[in-house]
């Protein structure tokens, strides 16, 4: 379990560049080789000031973290079954298709596991949190 906690943080530790990238300096870079670097009908999504260039760079290493915390739970929650596959919900129905590629019972629980691993998780946080 704690791979999974170590890979987190390093990946979190790794916003830390990312929202570098937000300074003043990278920004004129970006301004003064836009239009070589980007088509021009694509040169409007630079932002005209660099308060709303640093604010979006804030908001993607936001959202970045996010996704990263939530592929750590996505992790954790499939380790849970793995330990403990009687956790699994009862009432979910695999399709034979799913099943037919599978030569072991291990197989078919890390389908399952998979499955509601998926589904939990393209949901809302808040229904994660609840499950």
């Amino acid at each position: 379990m704690s791979e999974f906690l170590d890979r987190l943080i390093t990946q979190l530790d790794s916003l830390v560049p990312f929202l570098a990238l937000g300074h003043k300096e990278v920004y004129d870079v970006l301004q003064q080789n836009y239009s070589e670097w980007y088509a021009e009908d694509k040169q409007e999504s630079l932002p005209d000031k660099f308060e709303c260039y640093q604010t979006q760079v804030a908001h993607a290493a936001f959202l970045l973290g996010f996704a990263y915390v939530e592929a750590f739970l996505a992790d954790i929650t499939k380790e849970a079954f793995r330990r403990r596959p009687e956790a699994l919900p009862k009432e979910r129905e695999m399709k034979f298709q799913e099943l037919l590629n599978c030569v072991s019972r291990d197989e078919i629980i890390e389908k399952m596991i998979e499955k509601e691993t998926y589904s939990l998780f393209y949901g809302s946080f808040e229904r994660i949190g609840e499950y």
